[in-house]
């Protein structure tokens, strides 16, 4: 029979049938996989049939010793036998004292003591000082100081040591400050002019407002203006000034230029004018040039005033250390806090001298 190159379907399906059952004959043949548990327990097996074989013989146990007891708790001690006393040969026992415990106290916040901080000069009290009338003469006597200097304001305190204790002197501070809507404030002898401090003009310009303030009348006789590094002894001032005439322009210093020897003025430590000289400087305050020094800018002025005397005042001294024979103590060195120490000094000297403190 000829083979046409087709398959019969019958014999396709038996051959899968038979292909199945030998796919089922492997599968039966092949072992079952072991879990983990059983692959542990085998491992475990082969283990101790390896060690036995190393070792024959069985290891017995190892067997503990059972402690034995303690028996002292069990021994019954003998009490010591007391004996009893009659009620005569009792001893009395002082009672116990309860101690009273003290109420607790309020806490109070404590807070840590300061470290005093001592200046190197000690300045004395100068609240009961008597103030004293020099002369019959009333006198005004403006410092100008910058109160945003930390020196000058150390400065302050030390003059204000001793320049309130004259009935017939008024004394003044004047400063700068920058004030809002207002030209001025006066604090108890403290004059503020509103601007900003400087040299040029600020020093002048805080002179002129506050005498402009000051100065209404011919109330006082005689104008000082000085700095504030500058002690003036008024005891002596006053006997210079006895003897003058009117319409002065005075000073501890007067200072001739290198320049110009036809002029001269007083030094801003010390710039004396009476009453009429005074009045003059105030009525000419529009010929005022307010860009040079304040003191050159006021010697100008007396320069028109042709009935002016000027007059040099002896004393004179700058960061001297000898006291007698001065009446004006300038005090200008490179460390201004030496200058404060220096004044200090002089104030407890003429405090000493004159109102025996």
């Amino acid at each position: 029979m000829m083979w046409n190159g087709k398959r019969n379907p019958s014999n396709i399906d038996t051959d899968k049938d038979k292909i199945d059952q030998s796919k089922q004959r492997l599968v039966l043949q092949l072992p079952k996989p072991k879990s983990p548990k059983q692959k542990r327990k085998k491992a475990a097996n082969d283990i101790s049939i390896i060690l036995s074989d190393q070792t024959n013989e069985i290891q017995p146990k190892p067997q503990f010793k059972r402690a034995q007891p303690n028996l002292y708790h069990r021994q019954v001690l003998s009490k010591p036998q007391h004996k009893v006393l009659p009620k005569s040969q009792h001893i009395a026992l002082p009672k116990p004292q309860t101690k009273t415990q003290p109420k607790p106290q309020p806490r109070v916040a404590q807070t840590k003591p300061q470290p005093k901080t001592q200046p190197k000069t000690q300045p004395k009290q100068t609240s009961t000082i008597p103030k004293k009338t020099l002369s019959k003469h009333k006198i005004l006597y403006l410092i100008i100081y910058n109160e945003n200097t930390p020196y000058e304001v150390e400065m302050k305190k030390a003059l204000e040591r001793y320049v309130y204790n004259f009935n017939n002197i008024d004394t003044y501070f004047t400063s700068l400050k920058q004030l809002k809507k207002i030209d001025y404030i006066i604090d108890g002898r403290t004059i503020y002019i509103n601007g900003k401090e400087s040299f040029i003009p600020g020093v002048l310009h805080k002179t002129i407002e506050a005498l402009k303030l000051i100065v209404k009348d011919d109330t006082y006789d005689f104008m000082i203006r000085g700095n504030i590094s500058t002690v003036i002894d008024f005891h002596k001032v006053i006997e210079l000034l006895s003897g003058v005439k009117n319409n002065i322009y005075a000073s501890g210093y007067m200072i001739v230029p290198k320049k110009n020897n036809n002029f001269k003025y007083a030094s801003g430590t010390s710039i004396i004018l009476d009453k009429h000289s005074l009045r003059f400087l105030l009525d000419h305050l529009k010929k005022m040039n307010y860009g040079v020094i304040d003191d050159i800018a006021i010697g100008r002025i007396m320069t028109i005033n042709k009935g002016v005397s000027y007059i040099g005042f002896p004393g004179f001294k700058i960061n001297t250390k000898a006291f007698e024979d001065v009446t004006f103590f300038r005090n200008k060195s490179k460390n201004r806090m030496d200058d404060v120490v220096r004044m200090n000094k002089i104030i407890d000297y003429l405090l000493a001298k004159y109102w025996d403190l």
